[in-house]
């Protein structure tokens, strides 16, 4: 499974809710000072609250991944703390001392 950084996620998130120029098309926002007024865009009706709610849905899936990713930080920290408790407790383990093995006398 592919690792995406937070970075990643948040470009990813930028682009599809303000996409970059060379990305805009018919979807895309107007741009105020183009004399169309502060409307969301041209399409009709139905197209802005199915953008809205696409949106909706990335800023909801972008936060499921915040919360899985710090869920996954904090289990990685639980995990090289009882690591270390483990290796703490092998080294305060005491060995059992071997026997010498005494010399024959054939």
């Amino acid at each position: 499974m592919d690792i995406i950084t937070r970075e990643e996620i948040e470009r990813k998130r930028e682009e599809i809710i303000a996409p970059l120029p060379s990305q805009e098309g018919e979807n895309a926002p107007s741009d105020p000072a183009d004399g169309k007024g502060e409307k969301e865009s041209t399409d009709p009706k139905g197209k802005d609250v199915a953008n809205e709610g696409l949106k909706e849905q990335v800023k909801d899936i972008a936060d499921q991944t915040d919360d899985i990713q710090t869920r996954v930080e904090d289990l990685e920290s639980q995990v090289s703390g009882l690591s270390d408790d483990l290796n703490e407790e092998k080294k305060s383990e005491k060995r059992p001392v071997k026997p010498k093995k005494k010399p024959s006398t054939h």
